[in-house]
């Protein structure tokens, strides 16, 4: 006779076996850079939560300028690195009255080295016609290299990737960071000998889901990308002698893991949770709002590990895809320490 207790994770979920640990991490709300204010006369934000961004290239941030009446102010802003500027600019703009004005800073980034992150900071200040100061803040930038596996060649050879792709959109992201990896299809049972990665919106039917759990239970680590519908069954507590951790999170798991990445570079692509079909541990996926971004699972048996991701986003557009790989790699296996886990 097992026991169980009620978890409010979700309305899908009404009860989870007490066995069963689940984490559940908490969705904070994410507040966007605001500039201080001067009696309300006028503010600034920053339009989107962005922190990312690649070296040597156009950069452009969008700051929303408000006013309580018209006047003429002059925005000055700089680039700084280790309080040093390295860029200084600054024009003189007309603000209406409860009207937002959309303000561009704009500049050819810093150039890290290979292997280097740059952490800058953008600071902005407002003047008055008399040269009084209206508002300011400052806003953590990071300029990334292009490569996050810089110096990792023989660790990433290590993890002796397998991949299945049937929509081809992992392979891009692979190949754009210089991945190795091998391809395979999901119809010839095929888990490699290493880590397994499932890509990009494969539909998660029968074939797919006999895949995954074969790789768990032979103790590999298995990364999945932003899967379709569907389901993972795990089996039922009597089969198991010992049971699975599994941690369920929203898209902080991103800074969590680099909080120089901007979780606002992901797209959710899907929902994953977990429910409990009599005793049996079942990892569900669907296009509902009521779920989470990413599901952990590690068997404390075979130490096999599996991460669900179930978002999307474009690799070309900023540095958090290529490095948030990175950081997955390294926790899927923690045993074999990169030369980035180890430079932090």
């Amino acid at each position: 006779m097992y026991s169980y207790q009620t978890i409010p994770i979700r309305k899908s979920i009404t009860k989870v076996p007490a066995w069963l640990t689940c984490l559940v991490i908490a969705c904070p709300s994410v507040a966007l850079s605001q500039l201080k204010e001067d009696d309300d006369k006028v503010s600034i934000r920053a339009v989107g939560d962005f922190s990312d961004y690649f070296g040597g290239k156009l950069t452009t941030i969008d700051l929303e300028l408000s006013s309580d009446a018209n006047r003429e102010i002059e925005v000055r802003w700089s680039i700084k690195l280790n309080s040093q500027p390295l860029i200084r600019r600054s024009s003189t703009q007309n603000l209406a009255a409860a009207k937002p004005h959309l303000y561009q800073v704009e500049f050819e980034s810093p150039i890290p080295k290979d292997g280097v992150v740059l952490p800058c900071t953008l600071e902005v200040d407002i003047l008055g016609q008399k040269d009084e100061l209206l508002a300011s803040d400052t806003k953590q930038i990071w300029f990334f290299p292009k490569d996050p596996f810089y110096e990792n060649t023989t660790w990433l050879k290590s993890l002796d990737i397998t991949l299945v792709d049937p929509l081809g959109e992992t392979t891009e992201l692979l190949e754009s960071s210089a991945v190795p990896f091998r391809k395979a299809v999901a119809s010839q049972g095929d888990i490699g000998k290493g880590m397994l990665i499932v890509g990009v919106g494969a539909r998660w039917d029968a074939v797919i889901e006999q895949l995954v759990r074969q790789a768990i239970f032979a103790g590999r680590p298995v990364l999945c990308f932003a899967p379709k519908r569907g389901e993972l069954r795990l089996g039922t507590l009597q089969a198991r002698s010992q049971l699975p951790e599994v941690s369920l999170r929203n898209l902080s798991f991103v800074s969590q893991l680099d909080k120089r990445l901007s979780p606002a570079r992901c797209e959710s692509n899907g929902r994953c949770n977990i429910a409990n079909d009599r005793g049996e541990l079942i990892v569900t996926i669907s296009e509902k709002d009521d779920g989470w971004d990413f599901l952990e699972l590690k068997d404390t048996k075979t130490r096999g590990h599996l991460i669900l991701c179930c978002t999307s986003f474009d690799e070309t557009s900023s540095p958090t895809p290529r490095y948030l790989l990175a950081r997955l790699f390294e926790r899927l296996c923690p045993n074999t320490i990169s030369i980035t886990e180890l430079s932090k």
